[in-house]
């Protein structure tokens, strides 16, 4: 009893310090709650971009949570994600409308900024020589355009395309660089010639260049992947001299 009495204010200090005393509990408690604020924040601020009802955003935190999340890259959006998961044809439809836009206001702007930065490099060419010429092996300006009047484009496209249509005309622009265009639809085959020439119509295609064959239609018949690229997706452009065919990056147009 002797060495036990001086304890027993301790414990009962220790005792009533961990039965009432607040504090831990109010700091989980504040932790969990702003840290679920966040959360919600930012699943908000991710729907407005998407422009999705809260059922959807619901349905779509459901399937990434499933097998979708094991197969796609995490950068997959809820549009795609709706969209493969689509219960119905309607449904399937809506959000590739949904979609096609939101890719071709995408290839808009990035083509409008790789067009004002060649603008800007143009103007600076002006001013100092961005690049030493004599410092270059084999260096020649001789031939200004990539293209040779021998030299066809072959361009790769479907009819419902958002990105084909933002590179139609910088296609046509080439013309009078090159000996002609050739153009191949990839989701047609033969006996959909009516929707080729609805296609011609609507995007008001010279029919005089059509006539001589400066422009040409054409089913593309599996074209496309016997040149062996390494994707069979339209758009793709192809730069065809005589036999030699060759991939034609896009900054090549511009």
């Amino acid at each position: 009893m002797t060495f036990l009495a001086p304890l027993a204010p301790v414990l009962t200090m220790l005792v009533s310090t961990f039965l009432f005393s607040g504090t831990p509990s109010e700091v989980t408690t504040e932790y969990s709650t702003s840290d679920y604020s966040e959360t919600v924040k930012s699943e908000l601020v991710e729907n407005e971009i998407w422009d999705l009802s809260e059922e959807e955003w619901q349905r779509y935190e459901t399937l990434k949570k499933g097998i979708r999340g094991r197969l796609s890259d995490d950068k997959i959006s809820p549009i795609e994600v709706l969209g493969i998961h689509a219960r119905d044809d309607a449904e399937r439809q809506r959000y590739a409308q949904r979609w096609a836009s939101i890719m071709y206001e995408d290839a808009e702007r990035v083509l409008k900024f790789q067009r004002a930065y060649d603008e800007a490099i143009k103007s600076l060419v002006d001013e100092v020589a961005v690049i030493d010429a004599t410092l270059l092996p084999q260096a020649s300006s001789e031939k200004s355009s990539p293209f040779t009047q021998s030299d066809r484009i072959m361009f790769f496209v479907e009819t419902d395309c958002s990105i084909c249509e933002v590179l139609l005309s910088d296609v046509l622009d080439q013309l009078p660089n090159v000996h002609g265009i050739d153009i191949y639809f990839t989701n047609l085959s033969s006996g959909n010639e009516n929707e080729i020439k609805d296609w011609v119509k609507q995007r008001k295609l010279d029919v005089e260049l059509i006539r001589v064959k400066q422009i040409t239609v054409n089913f593309d018949n599996g074209l496309l992947e016997s040149i062996g690229s390494n994707t069979n997706n339209a758009p793709a452009l192809f730069l065809r001299n005589n036999d030699k065919i060759e991939r034609l990056p896009l900054y090549e147009l511009w």
